[in-house]
């Protein structure tokens, strides 16, 4: 029996809910029994961890090859060094941050059920995953908002390599500012399974690390998943009205 296949028997939703009736009145070979009859009902299917590695690879790699050769053009012709060009590598970036840091690291998760790495590699895979995803949702945004000036006042140039620099620090602060309660309320619980000397015994696992959100209040991650929505609104109004005078 091996520690993946125990660990990925063992876990559920929610660290408070993960446990193992051990009960006195059972003999270690219905403890065992049972630890066996948990693996065959909870485990990944094969077929499933095989689609899951391979979609997940796909997009790691795809990703990865594409935006580092978005950075390399770049680096490597200085025509392509514009102004606003400066929006496209931040998005590149963004990106080859989810491809080789964070995707990685979630895979791990799914695959093992667990958190092995830590607290603070939890906390920095969770905050640098949403402030990438911002980074790219606000980007995009700002290329849309250019590009639109650039149709309604052709003749305005006010656009430099300044400017683009002082936009991309302004992205990343609102990006870090909107994916900070996940620094702060992402955290390591850890379960301690009962029958310590049996699970020493079989070379088991004692305790599992979980690496979960643990909101103050209730709403905390309603409130997370519509913050970036009411932080934009603010800009298409603005857009709105600028082409009704217009």
């Amino acid at each position: 029996m091996t520690t993946m296949h125990l660990v990925n028997s063992m876990i559920s939703s929610t660290p408070a809910t993960v446990t193992l009736n051990t009960s006195a009145n059972l003999t270690d070979e219905e403890i065992v029994a049972l630890i066996e009859e948990k693996i065959r009902i909870r485990a990944i299917n094969e077929s499933c961890l095989a689609i899951i590695l391979f979609f997940y690879s796909i997009l790691i790699m795809t990703g990865a090859l594409g935006n580092g050769l978005v950075c390399y053009a770049v680096a490597r012709k200085p025509a392509m060094r514009t102004a606003r060009n400066i929006y496209i590598i931040n998005l590149a970036i963004s990106d080859l941050i989810l491809c080789l840091f964070t995707m990685p690291f979630s895979l791990v998760e799914i695959i093992l059920r667990f958190w092995p790495l830590g607290l603070i590699t939890c906390k920095l895979v969770a905050g640098l995953e949403a402030t990438s995803i911002f980074v790219s949702t606000i980007s995009i945004m700002a290329i849309a908002i250019d590009r639109c000036k650039a149709v309604l006042y052709p003749t305005r140039e006010t656009f430099n390599p300044l400017t683009g620099v002082i936009m991309v620090a302004i992205i990343w602060l609102i990006a870090l500012l909107l994916a900070m309660p996940l620094f702060i309320y992402k955290t390591v619980f850890t379960h301690i399974f009962p029958n310590h000397s049996l699970m020493v015994q079989y070379g088991l696992l004692t305790k599992i690390d979980y690496c979960v959100e643990n909101w103050p209040y209730s709403q905390g991650r309603l409130v997370l998943l519509f913050s970036p929505l009411f932080s934009v609104l603010p800009v298409f109004d603005m857009l709105v009205r600028r082409n009704k005078v217009a």
